[in-house]
């Protein structure tokens, strides 16, 4: 019984660092190919197809109208943009991106992000 415990939590262990490698490997990839901008951005990608986006652009909308002046939000409709979504990497919808002034990513938010949490990303860049 213990040994199957042991080995269970050791296989939990190697499947969250694989994750969490991932997770650098592709914030590294991101960080290599995007440019300096003036301000931060939130990039939104979303579908019409999509069937969490409408509920995501109602959280998107509740920051913009706090962060506006502070902040570039542009949503990137991976129908008519497929290239953008291929450039950084987008495999599920909705995805939101936070980059900071210098271009870097700061978060990436894979599924439905409410603003509360949206609000705290964007708080941790220090405008």
């Amino acid at each position: 019984m213990i040994e199957r415990l042991i080995i269970s939590l050791g296989l939990i262990a190697i499947l969250f660092g694989g994750y969490q490698l991932v997770q650098w490997w592709q914030r590294r990839q991101i960080n290599g190919r995007l440019q300096a901008t003036t301000a931060p951005q939130l990039l939104y990608f979303g579908s019409d197809s999509c069937a969490a986006c409408p509920a995501q652009a109602r959280y998107i909308n509740q920051v913009s109208t706090k962060w506006q002046a502070q902040l570039n939000i542009r949503k990137v409709d991976v129908d008519l943009e497929p290239e953008t979504a291929v450039k950084y990497r987008i495999m599920s919808l909705p995805t939101t991106m936070l980059l900071t002034q210098k271009g870097e990513v700061h978060s990436i938010n894979y599924g439905l992000t409410n603003s509360q949490k949206l609000n705290s990303q964007i708080e941790q860049l220090n405008l």
